[in-house]
Formats: C-alpha cells, sequence, structure tokens
C-alpha cells in the first residue's frame, strides 16, 4: 500500500455539494455547488497531517487511511482482491534472490514529471507515453544459476 501510496499517478474529478474555498497550492479557489473538482489522491497522499512522516515508507499505516481505491460509494470493486494479490506477489519478489535493475537502458525507467506531481512514462520503444510505468526490466538469478527477466510493472 505505501508503493501505491507513494508512487500513485492519479486523482478523481468530484461535484461539489457546498459552496467552499480551497487551498490550491497557496491559491484559494471559491467552489460552489455543482462544480467538478479534480482531487488529487498524489498530493494527498503526501499531507503530513494524514501521513505523518510522508516520505518514508512506514508499513504501520492504518489500512482505511489510504485513499487510493476511493471511499464510500465511490469504492474501487476490486479493493480487497488488489490488496490480496500485492500482498501475494510482494512476498515472491521480496524472496527473490539477488534482485536488482537489467543493466544499461533496459533497467531504466522512463519517468516524466507532469504538473501537479504526476509522472507519465515512456514505453519501452520510446513511442509513446502511457500513464503507468511499462519500460524497466529487471533481473535475478535464482538456483540453479539460471537468467530470468521479466517486465517490472507499477500496481
Amino acid at each position: 500500500m505505501e508503493g501505491i501510496r507513494l508512487n500513485g499517478t492519479f486523482g478523481s474529478y468530484r461535484e461539489s455539494t457546498v459552496h467552499d474555498t480551497i487551498n490550491d497550492g497557496g491559491h484559494q479557489v471559491p467552489v460552489k455547488p455543482g462544480d467538478k473538482v479534480f482531487c488529487s489522491f498524489v498530493q494527498a497522499n503526501r499531507e503530513a497531517q494524514f501521513f505523518p512522516d510522508p516520505n518514508t515508507v512506514r508499513t504501520d499505516r492504518p489500512l482505511d487511511s489510504y485513499i487510493h481505491y476511493g471511499m464510500g460509494p465511490h469504492t474501487c470493486l476490486g479493493r480487497d482482491a488488489s490488496r490480496v494479490a500485492l500482498t501475494a506477489m510482494l512476498k515472491v519478489v521480496g524472496r527473490l534472490d539477488n534482485l536488482r535493475r537489467a543493466p544499461g537502458p533496459a533497467g531504466e525507467l522512463k519517468k516524466i514529471p507532469r504538473p501537479g506531481g504526476f509522472y507519465i512514462y515512456m514505453r519501452a520503444d520510446h513511442g509513446s507515453y502511457f500513464p503507468f510505468p511499462l519500460s524497466e526490466l529487471n533481473s535475478f538469478f535464482s538456483p540453479p544459476s539460471s537468467f530470468h527477466s521479466f517486465l517490472y510493472c507499477y500496481g
């Protein structure tokens, strides 16, 4: 969950139901009912008020503090399955011997910063961009010293 919190690349549009003023990076933005508001999960996941020491990976944070699966009627239907799958995947990857990035350009993540803390990622062929990482290749050695490579994607 911490990996998604720290490397998330998304947000969500919501419709306001109240009059309010939002502090958007030092700019006061008046909002009235019916206005569409973009909620940046990237910035929300770094709020020290909700995530003390926000730039540090901490596995003891309460599960209900993570918002990237939505909340209430907007909760992702795959939330529970995704949590189980991520946990299982990390247990397997964590046991790989000598896990490391592949040498040279194949082991580099082509990550391009965008406004608001978002990123886009260059595809492996350098021909276009995608909202999720696709280009970083990793390798590991496992008994009996056979070489394996796999595409390392972030969930």
